[in-house]
């Protein structure tokens, strides 16, 4: 019996990566080490997923790095700073995910039979029929002080893309931390996809 090939969504990937200090870290290591190098699954890694966690890694340490510490540094100081902190990151998450890659452990997607025109109109008609949700929040979500606002919840094109990216690559599932990905559950298109938001 062959195993299970789960489409990894960047949250899960970039979780692992950025490490204790993220919020799903425990999780993402958990669906790594447990499922992924016991070989209890196949991770699915997808060019797209690859630049989006580049970009996530960037965002995140530029905001979770100490304010206070980045204060102390001189002006000119604090961006190679980020710089360095963020390519140290990136290029040991590569690494691992290439050790992974040649024991067998995950896959990268060959986009090479994939009509992506076919996969954009897909992506495209979907996201004219959907709409997340907009929900009301009575604290900040950074500072957590009180601060009433508005937020636009749901999945993004990016989103929408992974899975349907997941879909004609014939993965048997998604991983992923996004909650948002709930809201294609009832959606027969996506019933073959296993989808596990942790």
């Amino acid at each position: 019996m062959s195993l299970p090939i789960k489409y990894l969504d960047s949250s899960i990937i970039v979780s692992y990566a950025l490490g204790p200090t993220d919020r799903f870290y425990t999780h993402a290591k958990q669906i790594i080490e447990n499922d992924i190098l016991k070989k209890q699954t196949i991770g699915l890694v997808s060019m797209l997923t690859l630049l989006e966690c580049i970009d996530v890694i960037r965002y995140r340490i530029a905001e979770r790095t100490s304010k206070a510490f980045l204060d102390s540094m001189d002006e000119n100081a604090r961006t190679p700073y980020i710089k360095t902190e963020c390519d140290r990151k990136i290029k040991n998450l590569i690494n691992v995910l290439t050790q992974m890659e040649n024991q067998g452990h995950v896959m990268f997607a060959d986009f090479t039979p994939l009509d992506l025109k076919q996969i954009m109109t897909d992506v495209y008609d979907y996201s004219k029929a959907y709409f997340g949700m907009i929900t009301k929040y009575l604290r900040c979500k950074i500072c957590r002080s009180l601060f009433e606002h508005y937020t636009y919840k749901g999945l993004g094109w990016i989103d929408l893309l992974h899975a349907f990216l997941a879909l004609e690559l014939f993965a048997d599932g998604v991983i992923t931390a996004d909650k948002s990905f709930g809201d294609i559950l009832s959606d027969s298109r996506f019933a073959r996809l296993q989808i596990t938001i942790i």
